[in-house]
């Protein structure tokens, strides 16, 4: 698997499909949650996609799906998730019997799987000939590559994996 060095914005602007690593959180305002990294960047690129990715998730749940022109979704956390799964450093806001919002959560590689295999059906079935996806789950996921790599590798040759 190769990995190639892109900006996810500048692809998406140069008329790209994109996809953005996302949870399955919903805010009050019905908009979806797009707080950090390439989801973020997104969303300050286009207002409109939270609310896009909201309307999605209350349609069709976390999963995979065009949320915007050449950008899908691609979600690598829950909409909500246990004690054992918030990140490090937001253990402090929660008690271990509190239900954990997506976007506090680590990444969850059996969704990148997931997301992955649907990711490929949709490629398939709209024969999409290039889809990007930066690399999912690391960073604020808190995933290591070493543990997301063995699941790209069953992604389709028109999957270009990406990072910065």
């Amino acid at each position: 698997m190769e990995i190639i060095k892109a900006n996810i914005v500048d692809l998406w602007k140069s008329g790209k499909i994109v996809c953005v690593t996302t949870n399955g959180c919903i805010k009050k305002d019905r908009a979806g949650v797009m707080g950090r990294g390439n989801a973020l960047a997104m969303a300050q690129l286009i207002p409109s996609l939270p609310s896009n990715l909201g309307a999605h998730l209350i349609k069709h749940g976390n999963n995979v799906n065009f949320i915007y022109e050449r950008i899908i979704s691609f979600p690598v956390k829950p909409d909500v998730g246990k004690y054992t799964d918030v990140l490090p450093h937001m253990k402090y806001r929660y008690k271990e019997t509190d239900m954990i919002p997506g976007w506090c959560c680590k990444a969850d590689l059996n969704l990148i799987k997931k997301s992955l295999k649907q990711l490929n059906t949709l490629i398939e079935r709209e024969n999409l000939e290039e889809v990007y996806l930066p690399i999912p789950g690391v960073n604020n996921g808190n995933l290591k590559i070493e543990e997301v790599t063995p699941i790209l590798e069953g992604g389709c040759k028109q999957i270009k994996i990406c990072s910065l």
